[in-house]
């Protein structure tokens, strides 16, 4: 069982160290303080297109 729980966080580690390195992650946080009523503006569907092509 232990064994399991090691090898989860380590992928759960190196998913969340790829995230970081390539942005993802600052991303998503910018996103969810950023306030709603923006608007669609062209950096807000450059960083749309970013994490669409990060996740396929």
């Amino acid at each position: 069982m232990s064994t399991k729980l090691a090898f989860l966080f380590l992928v759960l580690s190196l998913v969340l160290a790829f995230m970081v390195e390539t942005g993802a992650a600052m991303e998503i946080v910018k996103r969810a303080a950023a306030p709603q009523d923006e608007g669609d503006d062209e950096q807000s569907r450059i960083s749309q297109a970013a994490l669409e092509s990060l996740l396929g």
